[in-house]
């Protein structure tokens, strides 16, 4: 699956075990530098979706280069309030993956 978050493209890709093994009881990960998105295909499709979620604000960190550190709740929804509206504007197939995932127990990858 191809997503935009911000002005880049990432892939949603299924973890290999390789990078499985480097990230420690991770169920997905986010490697910035190539914009990928890694999702365990033995996760329930449940946590497949969830671990999607995750890793997209991730993304939306990376994209829209929002700052780290010390933030309040209202601060980080604030703070991800556009670069959300931008996802769910620019990516329909997200939210069909997402409602097929949780609704009708079909994996993402």
């Amino acid at each position: 699956m191809k997503l935009k978050i911000g002005h880049m493209d990432w892939t949603v890709k299924a973890m290999t075990p390789d990078l499985a093994a480097t990230q420690w009881a991770a169920m997905a990960c986010c490697i910035p530098g190539n914009q990928t998105l890694h999702i365990r295909p033995d996760l329930t499709p449940q946590q497949q979706a969830s671990a999607l979620i995750h890793e997209v604000i991730h993304a939306c960190f990376h994209a829209f280069f929002l700052p780290e550190g010390n933030m309040s709740e209202e601060d980080v929804c604030s703070r991800l309030e556009v670069p959300l509206t931008n996802v769910v504007r620019d990516n329909p197939k997200l939210f069909e993956a997402l409602r097929k995932a949780l609704l009708q127990d079909k994996r993402i990858v």
